[in-house]
């Protein structure tokens, strides 16, 4: 299981990595075609070559339409890569449509390298490099993931999304919390408060459950299990990944997670109070 583990968490990298390349693209063309004193140099390579493009065009041509019709075309080069990693969140293998894409970038940005001679495609090479390390290590935990057998994948909590929708593994339904709590007894203990919750932020979930009201929040790359108002539990991260949280209040056990196909879940003693597909 923890070879499995991993694999998991090379693939997510190799996702996140897709969206670092889209997020970059998008901003680097506004602050190229802006002229800004600052220019990220990670991004995809085509999209930067297309806006210089028609800003060569618009001064030429005195036009300056053509600089927005360039702007257009980068970002929307850009938002490719972003929907990449959408697809990514559901199926494992829209990680390959990413590579492929980014070897042609590369392919484009290797040309210029050999007919220009400038040094200072250095830093784009680099990344290039870098990015395509990343999503080849993703694909090939991809690969391993779905050779494993069943009892080694990664498991998800029960009531997870039906498993003909992942590409690369097969979730085995199971369930995981109740040989948790035979295993530690600290299931068994009553939860401390962290804090009071400050309302802060999104409801990603919520529910009413024997009179108490239970709510998971999301505000500044925190994500807290609230219970009447009060902070029992939470989870880290700037970027919402798998996990699970918990916590026992009155003798409850409320559990939270999101598995890799970002879904959400709320439970209340491994009842299911509320589900969540997350878009964004």
């Amino acid at each position: 299981m923890q070879d499995a583990a991993k694999l998991q968490k090379r693939l997510n990298t190799a996702k996140s990595t897709i969206l670092l390349i889209g997020a970059l693209t998008i901003i680097n063309t506004v602050l190229i075609a802006f002229n800004a004193d600052v220019v990220f140099t990670f991004s995809a390579y085509v999209p930067q070559f297309v806006t210089w493009l028609f800003m060569d065009i618009a001064a030429d041509l005195q036009v300056k339409r053509y600089l927005y019709i360039g702007i257009a075309i980068a970002i929307l080069m850009g938002l490719i890569y972003v929907g990449l990693w959408f697809g990514a969140k559901k199926k494992n293998g829209f990680v390959v449509a990413a590579l492929v894409l980014f070897c042609l970038d590369s392919a484009v940005l290797l040309y210029d390298v050999i007919v220009y001679a400038d040094a200072s495609f250095i830093i784009d090479i680099v990344f290039h490099i870098w990015a395509i390390v990343e999503l080849v290590l993703g694909v090939g935990a991809c690969v391993k993931l779905k050779k494993l057998p069943p009892q080694e994948q990664p498991s998800v909590q029960q009531y997870s999304v039906d498993p003909a929708q992942a590409d690369c593994y097969n979730p085995v339904p199971q369930n995981n919390m109740q040989t948790e709590m035979n295993e530690n007894s600290a299931f068994y203990a009553e939860s401390p408060i962290i804090r009071m919750s400050e309302n802060k932020g999104r409801v990603s979930l919520s529910a009413q459950y024997n009179g108490m009201n239970v709510e998971v929040r999301r505000s500044k790359g925190l994500t807290e299990l609230i219970v009447d108002g009060k902070v029992y539990a939470e989870k880290e991260g700037v970027l919402e990944t798998e996990y699970t949280i918990y916590a026992r209040v009155s003798g409850v056990l409320f559990s939270t997670s999101m598995t890799m196909q970002s879904v959400m879940y709320l439970y209340a003693n491994e009842e299911l109070l509320a589900k969540k597909i997350r878009w964004v």
